[in-house]
């Protein structure tokens, strides 16, 4: 039998058995009275800051060791987490979700360039592309580039990418010594392949350079030749641009017919709009043919964007100038006294009419490209028709039947009509004013 104290004993006993279940983690955190030692003593894993419904909640506390203490939520603002790490079962883990895992809404609303899809990746290198692309207007001559960012065509090294070369007019590997073989009728030349027969820089021959006065000529034996008008028929083919004027298009054919029907041997003629040829860029005018190709621009620099591009870029020897009111003059490049450029005709525009104008005709070789170029052009319509004319029927007889006639590079002429002609004829007036190179 148990003395009255002892009951006592047992009833205190009794009372604080239960308590001594409830472990530290289930207890209030941190307890009111603890200070900053107190909360470093605990251990806490500061990777389980996110729970299963995508973090937008508190941490996951477990309460399995004490079934019987009351639900109590941590501040976990109050969690020092540079306490040590504690490992988390396999139970533990399953139940806590990635940090910062964002659920299906959260996903959609964010930019698909940062998820990591190869098809992303995909598009990303084609906005690449695209932007590059965005830059060929300024750095290709053609304005025209493919999705590697070469130019097409190329008209020289500089406008292809990844170490290719311009190889007749495309991006390519080099040749030669540990490069690939050219193929068709290209030969290899300091590491690119070429067509020798209209290339200036190895026109005829791999080394063969023609110079700024000579072009590549191709019509029987691949030779430099002067950039004269007696050498017109040196090309194997002959593109005429049209401008779209009637006038313009009309003496392009006139001047077609006279190659063709004088010319020996006939180069491939075509007639295209300038909007289409492949042989200008269709927006600058820049030429991109290259040696061995001739174009033809029948009509002045206010429409044909030929002419516009190699006046100017002061490509040409000569051009016009006017100001559109009363006088035009046509000029040469240096010469003047004060190191300008050198007027060598005046006209009075008040002067021209449908009987009597004056036209100029020239050659010229873009450096560039190499392109060989025939322009003809009145200062209004019936010069362009008249110039077009004494082309066909004086000056191109004379250079098949004489070659040493016509040996100048520019040819400037007024025009009258006789009298009730309906003009142009033979019968007509041609007075040459001035010829250089």
């Amino acid at each position: 039998m148990r003395s009255p104290w002892q009951r006592v004993v047992g009833v205190i006993f009794s009372v604080l058995v239960p308590l001594a279940g409830c472990s530290e983690s289930d207890a209030p955190f941190p307890p009111a009275d603890s200070g900053p030692e107190a909360a470093a003593d605990v251990s806490v894993d500061p990777r389980v800051d996110a729970v299963a419904d995508g973090g937008r909640g508190d941490p996951d506390v477990s309460r399995d060791a004490c079934p019987s203490c009351e639900d109590v939520v941590p501040r976990d603002d109050r969690v020092d987490t540079s306490a040590p790490e504690t490992s988390v079962d396999a139970d533990a883990a399953a139940d806590v979700a990635p940090p910062d895992v964002p659920d299906d809404d959260v996903a959609a609303d964010v930019p698909v360039d940062v998820q990591g899809d190869p098809a992303v990746d995909a598009d990303d290198a084609a906005d690449a592309v695209s932007e590059e692309a965005g830059t060929c207007a300024s750095r290709c001559a053609s304005g025209v580039c493919d999705m590697n960012g070469d130019c097409t065509p190329c008209v020289k090294d500089d406008e292809c990418t990844g170490g290719r070369v311009c190889n007749a007019g495309t991006c390519g590997p080099r040749c030669g010594d540990g490069g690939v073989a050219c193929t068709g009728n290209l030969v290899c030349c300091t590491d690119h392949c070429v067509d020798t027969t209209r290339d200036p820089r190895h026109c005829g021959a791999c080394g063969t350079t023609c110079p700024a006065t000579q072009f590549c000529g191709n019509a029987s034996t691949p030779a430099c030749r002067d950039n004269v008008l007696r050498n017109i028929c040196n090309t194997k083919k002959a593109t005429f641009l049209l401008d779209g004027l009637p006038d313009d298009d009309a003496a392009s054919t006139v001047v077609r017919n006279a190659i063709a029907a004088l010319c020996v041997p006939v180069p491939t003629l075509t007639s295209v709009d300038q909007t289409m040829s492949v042989a200008i860029n269709p927006t600058t005018g820049q030429p991109l043919a290259g040696g061995g190709e001739l174009l033809v621009a029948a009509g002045g620099d206010s429409n044909h964007r030929l002419v516009a591009y190699l006046e100017d870029s002061r490509t040409s020897a000569v051009y016009n100038e006017s100001d559109g009111i009363t006088e035009l003059y046509f000029k040469r490049r240096g010469g003047a006294p004060d190191g300008g450029d050198a007027i060598i005709r005046t006209v009075t525009l008040s002067t021209l009419n449908a009987a009597h104008d004056f036209f100029l005709i020239y050659v010229v070789k873009e450096p560039i490209s190499g392109t060989f170029s025939l322009v003809v052009y009145g200062v209004n319509s019936p010069g362009t028709r008249a110039g077009a004319f004494y082309f066909a029927n004086a000056m191109l007889p004379n250079i098949v039947g004489d070659v040493t006639s016509v040996t100048e590079g520019w040819y400037i002429y007024e025009w009258t009509m006789a009298d009730g002609g309906a003009g142009p004829s033979l019968a007509d007036t041609f007075t040459q004013i001035a010829a250089g190179m």
